[in-house]
């Protein structure tokens, strides 16, 4: 295009938002769905994408614990039994629509639950009963299908804080905070016995059976408790009894602990395959291969089967059930320390954990390596940065369209900052902070980031981001900060070849001590850690340049396209330039009210713009360093956060703490759009060609597409389809075709065209009848003229002539009786015509004509036609059918309103009707000049309405 072409309208298309904030996590297999507790609710997560499925509530009674199943033979049919503070026990079902748009959930019933909390919960494994454990110490067993008390348990001498179904007998498990295990037969309706061993309550626990095909092998429990022991516990059936086989010391507070093989399951015929159990996990190293067949895990070639414990420790361990033996440790991947709290065995190929830091890792069995990582819990999206090289965009289809392998760097309130993909949002974590990391920054050739944080660190990252992989590494860690790093940049400008300018690799950092400082490191020694030289980050103590920039905290660095121009912003209301990499100041630009956030070079002009606390956005000229435009906008007393320019630098975007997202002409400063997805405050946004993401402390992010063009095409297809359309009403009401023309001037939203179509057509109906009339008036007086001319008749050939044969008077041929003697005919067609053609109009049109009557209904000379025609729409359509017409409650009430009004009205001009009778026999003058035209005028206008009303 030879000119820019403005922004106009940004359209979210995706967005990525908490769903899960403690307690409860399920996984159903039978449907592939992470099942989590967030806010009181009960949320459904596709387990590849994290896209919600469904949310289950009830208002104002939060879910304190549940539990899934395979609900119905259908995949993709959830089954979810939740405990309520109300002490409600409620049964939802969640199912995928037939048509595959969504999902649907229903509440299947509910019914009260036990005396007190419930605290755990726990369906047997055909999903027909549910068992309870409560802070009562009861235990109770339900029938779901009639949700009624099947079993009702006591006994424990504290809370329950654990229950399990025995996966094969009529038995339930109950564990206390007092580390008792108390087993229940449902079919005797008693204790069995109590399991004593543990000293704190009961974290988990599970069940193995190491050779099911096998008659008479043993079953194993496996209880993990907080005492940091788990105990291995041997079934022995005959009678049922469970013996103490190994105590395992974990030396951490247990917080799980699973049973899994040491051996490949037997493969399952393609045919299997085939019926279409699909894979709900992305699949890890070497997985579902043919090399892996019959594999046995290292240092556990004696025993079928190990023991998986997570706890504060954060690591995973395996522990040899056998010998008590850890064989295996591998760090978690958490944040908030790396504490683990939940451990899931998704199937026989893959586990799941849930940390501290409330998001999700799937890890592949037996490698115990990372395939997937979800961040259930957001918290506040501190910064954010997609990972797009500044070099012009060189393929054919827009960015927006190649979401799915675009990554974003994003930054929570926690140690790790994160690489997600925006088509899947899985994420990487970087690890390596041991404090919140603030800020991150991307290299223009997407090769290296760097992140700082609060612990006054920098570090520096490799980064390929190619192959639909991600692969990262700390290659340099920077120290140097007295305070929190706040912000990073590198210099925008590359090589001709798209790479780093020379052989040294620069980066600046402002930080709360003040100061600016300008890293140089050799390009060499990175690029050798960075290909796995296995030397460990480099350690720089020492920057380059540090001048101390500010006389508070500095906020934001940002260096020219140009790369010889670095600027900060402080919370001192200043905006400070430098010449870069030296570090000379060049000049200051204050006019700022309140801290100065955020500042951005435009790509074009030799100006720069700024974001500030005062609720403004400035542009300076970095000639004398003085403001050009000023952007006000967000809402006082919000602040503006980010700036950023794009449209060549003829428009700008701000986001706010007042949630909004606003864009900008540079030119008249004038907002051209707000764009409203956030509800807390916008913390961060980056924009590149047509892709935008924000992030907010609402736990949100969205990704944005400009859909300025697809508008601006949108709006052309429209201009040619109302021309079109306008062509079409001008033929059809030249051709008299007056009630097919109306339906087309209410597509066209021609409100003033539709009434004048209904008034032509009903007066046209009129002057017919008229004309009808005055010709059977002429026929009847010359019939009558021609009777008294001719000579007089005999009665009885007077009889014969009329054909009456002497019978009573009857009404002549040609004289109408009944309604057709006023246009009854011509009336009764119109009526029953309109209604036919209302029937078959689509309901989005029918609400645009009722927004017709409605407005109609307002003016005193169009109110007549309204309700005329308002009569025959509730005559046309069934009540049912009207309450769901977009619209229609408004429609009458403000109808009902204002025909009181013109009824009352009506009725006064009745009234004065009777002195019409005292004017017509009086002798006065008749009304003339100009105010008899104008009085003439009025009189043809109510005609004109009298006519439409008196026809329809």
């Amino acid at each position: 295009m030879s000119q820019q072409q403005l922004s106009s309208l940004w359209q979210p298309v995706r967005s990525h938002h908490s769903f899960y904030s403690g307690g409860a996590v399920r996984y159903c297999e039978h449907a592939g769905v992470l099942v989590c507790q967030h806010s009181g609710s009960v949320v459904g997560v596709d387990l590849s994408t994290a896209r919600p499925l469904f949310t289950l509530q009830a208002e104002g009674d939060d879910v304190l614990t549940f539990d899934v199943w395979g609900d119905g033979k259908r995949a993709g049919e959830v089954g979810v039994i939740g405990a309520c503070r109300s002490l409600l026990i409620r049964h939802w079902s969640a199912a995928k629509d037939k048509t595959g748009g969504g999902w649907t959930s229903t509440l299947i019933r509910s019914w009260r639950g036990h005396d007190s909390y419930i605290s755990a919960m726990c369906v047997s494994p055909k999903g027909t009963h549910v068992a309870t454990g409560a802070t009562d110490a009861t235990v109770r067993v339900w029938d779901i299908s009639g949700g009624f008390c099947t079993h009702n348990f006591t006994g424990h001498d504290n809370g329950v804080d654990l229950v399990r179904f025995h996966p094969s007998r009529q038995v339930v498990f109950s564990a206390d905070s007092g580390g008792h295990i108390r087993i229940w037969d449902l079919h005797q309706n008693r204790q069995y016995g109590v399991l004593e061993g543990h000293l704190s309550s009961i974290a988990s626990l599970d069940f193995h059976h190491p050779s099911p095909q096998t008659s008479g092998s043993a079953l194993y429990l496996v209880t993990a408790a907080r005492d940091r022991t788990i105990l291995v516990w041997q079934e022995h059936t005959q009678p049922l009894t469970y013996r103490r086989a190994k105590d395992i010391p974990t030396y951490e507070l247990n917080e799980a602990a699973v049973a899994m093989p040491t051996r490949a399951p037997p493969q399952k015929p393609p045919k299997s395959r085939r019926r279409g159990k699909r894979e709900h996990v992305d699949g890890g190293e070497n997985e579902g291969g043919g090399e892996e067949h019959g594999w046995v895990m290292e240092g556990v070639e004696e025993t079928e089967w190990v023991v998986v414990s997570v706890g504060d420790g954060g690591t995973l361990k395996l522990w040899n059930p056998t010998k008590a033996t850890c064989v295996k440790e591998v760090p978690g991947g958490h944040a908030s320390g790396g504490a683990m709290t939940h451990l899931l065995r998704l199937d026989a190929r893959h586990l799941l954990t849930v940390g501290q830091d409330l998001n999700v890792i799937v890890w592949s069995w037996p490698h115990l390596a990372p395939v997937k990582q979800l961040m259930a819990h957001c918290g506040e999206i501190l910064a954010c940065r997609l990972m797009v090289p500044l070099k012009p965009h060189t393929s054919p289809s827009p960015l927006s369209q190649q979401l799915d392998h675009i990554h974003c760097v994003c930054v929570t309130n926690d140690e790790q900052a994160k690489i997600m993909n925006l088509g899947s949002f899985d994420v990487t974590p970087l690890v390596g902070h041991t404090t919140i990391v603030w800020t991150v920054a991307v290299a223009p050739d997407v090769r290296w980031l760097a992140t700082g944080g609060k612990d006054g660190e920098v570090r520096l990252w490799s980064v390929d981001v190619e192959g639909g992989g991600v692969k990262a590494a700390c290659v340099a860690v920077l120290t140097g900060h007295g305070g929190p790093v706040n912000a990073l940049a590198f210099p925008p400008k590359l090589g001709s070849d798209g790479k780093n300018i020379g052989d040294t690799l620069r980066l600046v950092s402002v930080s709360d001590d003040q100061t600016l400082k300008v890293w140089a490191l050799p390009l060499k020694d990175v690029q050798a850690r960075a290909g796995g030289s296995g030397a460990g980050p480099l350690k720089v103590s020492r920057a380059a340049l540090s001048v101390v920039a500010h006389q508070k905290a500095v906020n934001d660095v940002a260096i020219a396209p140009n790369n010889q121009v670095a600027a900060t912003a402080g919370r001192d209301k200043e905006i400070k330039y430098y010449s870069f990499p030296e570090c000379r100041l060049l000049g200051v630009s204050r006019g700022h009210r309140k801290t100065v956030w955020n500042i951005c070079f435009s790509p074009v002009d030799r100006v720069l713009a700024s974001a500030s606390g005062d609720g403004t956005a400035r542009i300076w000229n970095l000639k004398d360093y003085t403001c050009v435009k000023t952007f006000q906008g967000h809402e006082s007393p919000h602040g503006v956060l980010r700036v950023s320019f794009l449209s060549g630098g003829l428009q700008i975007m701000t986001c706010g703490t007042d949630g909004l997202v606003k864009l900008w002409n540079v030119r008249t400063t004038e907002c051209n759009a707000t764009f409203d997805q956030h509800e807390d405050k916008v913390w961060c946004m980056d924009l590149r060609e047509d892709v935008m993401v924000t992030g907010g402390a609402d736990s949100k992010i969205v990704i944005w597409r400009d859909d300025t063009e697809e508008e601006a095409e949108q709006k052309r297809e429209e201009a040619s389809e109302a021309a079109l359309q306008e062509t079409r009403l001008q033929t059809l009401e030249q051709q008299g075709r007056t009630l097919e023309a109306l339906l087309i001037a209410v597509q066209l939203n021609r409100t003033a065209q539709a009434r004048r179509l209904l008034e032509k057509e009903a007066t046209r109906r009129l002057t017919a009848n008229i004309q009808r009339a005055q010709h059977t008036a002429i026929n009847r007086h010359r019939a009558t003229q021609d009777e008294s001319e001719a000579p007089p008749r005999r009665p009885a050939d007077q009889d014969m002539a009329d054909g009456t044969g002497g019978d009573e008077d009857e009404p002549m041929a040609d004289q109408p009786a009944g309604p057709e003697a006023d246009g009854g005919t011509e009336s009764a067609g119109l009526r029953s015509m309109l209604q036919e053609m209302i029937r078959e109009w689509p309901s989005h049109d029918i609400a645009t004509f009722l927004e017709m009557l409605g407005e109609w209904s307002t003016n005193a000379k169009a109110a007549g036609l309204a309700s005329a025609i308002t009569n025959q729409i509730l005559l046309a359509f069934t009540p049912d059918f009207l309450i769901k017409v977009p619209g229609f409650p408004q429609f009458a009430s403000t109808y009902l309103s204002y025909v009181s009004r013109h009824k009352q009205r009506m009725e006064a001009l009745i009234q004065k009707t009777f002195l019409l009778d005292l004017i017509t026999g009086s002798d006065g003058p008749p009304l003339s000049g100009a105010r008899g035209a104008e009085r003439r005028g009025e009189v043809g206008e109510s005609a004109r309405t009298v006519a439409a009303m008196r026809f329809i």
